[in-house]
């Protein structure tokens, strides 16, 4: 495959992993919202503590690790082909030029951003959305793009591996037993039990 076809399609595949990443952390917020709302149904009490590991993770997800977006993807292209792509983008999409075209000027804002923080990556993908060739296709740019691709992947599957998420992909009978060890851990037990 060709450099242009090759950054094209990591172009396209962090866009999607950019998206299934918003997804897991909007259904994760609603998870826990769920889960917090199932323990205030509970009738718990303090017990005492034994020594134990401490639960990692339960409730909340690690914060992802940076994917090093701007810091890295600026220097393959360079700030002058980076400029430049801005302002093919900026002259195919500027309000002034399209009468106020809502779906372009939203281009040019999201470019405009994009351009401002150096991701290569979200400057691209608006540039092919309007049919601009890429200036750099670069064997570094295309090492940039599949690091931040990566980067988003491992975001995906650390959400997918906190026991939250766990908790809410659980059958009912395992979603209390996820409770009752939460509720261990933290020095307390339902009364009812």
């Amino acid at each position: 495959m060709d450099s242009k076809k090759r950054w094209k399609s990591l172009a396209f595949k962090v866009q999607h992993l950019r998206l299934e990443l918003e997804y897991r952390e909007e259904y994760l917020r609603q998870l826990e919202t769920s889960f917090n709302q199932q323990l205030t149904k509970l009738d718990i009490e303090d017990v005492e503590q034994e020594t134990s590991q401490p639960l990692i993770g339960v409730v909340t997800v690690p914060p992802p690790e940076p994917s090093g977006e701007t810091q890295s993807a600026t220097p393959a292209m360079g700030p002058d082909d980076l400029k430049k792509l801005w302002r093919t983008i900026a002259v195919k999409c500027h309000p002034d030029k399209t009468r106020n075209d809502a779906h372009k000027t939203e281009l040019y804002k999201e470019a405009e951003s994009a351009w401002r923080t150096g991701s290569v990556d979200r400057l691209y993908h608006i540039a092919l959305a309007l049919g601009i060739e890429p200036l750099d296709q670069s064997n570094e740019s295309l090492s940039i793009m599949t690091g931040i691709s990566n980067s988003l992947e491992i975001q995906i599957q650390q959400i997918e591996k906190s026991v939250l998420w766990i908790w809410g992909n659980a059958s009912p009978e395992d979603k209390n037993k996820i409770i009752d060890l939460y509720l261990k851990n933290r020095g307390k037990k339902r009364k009812n039990k």
